[in-house]
């Protein structure tokens, strides 16, 4: 594992780890917003979701979480509770 990988496994563990029910929140409310047309930074938006889709990556799926499958299953529950509405 190259130096760039073992830092982002630290970011993962000590950092993402802690925070992803906080992350995820921002993000599923950032979609919210969007959905209702307000101003939503898109771009931060997206950045956040290829932070998600990074860190599931095969070298640093060391620990059970996927953070790629705890983002997708949290936009799928709320994508479904919109369209019910």
């Amino acid at each position: 594992m190259n130096l760039t990988d073992q830092g982002y496994k630290i970011f993962k563990s000590v950092i993402f780890q802690p925070l992803i029910n906080n992350i995820t929140s921002a993000v599923l409310n950032a979609i919210d917003h969007e959905r209702n047309e307000e101003l939503t930074d898109v771009d931060l938006m997206k950045k956040t979701v290829e932070i998600y889709l990074y860190l599931s990556g095969e070298k640093l799926m060391s620990d059970p979480l996927n953070p790629r499958k705890f983002l997708e299953d949290r936009v799928l529950e709320q994508t479904r509770t919109y369209y019910r509405q």
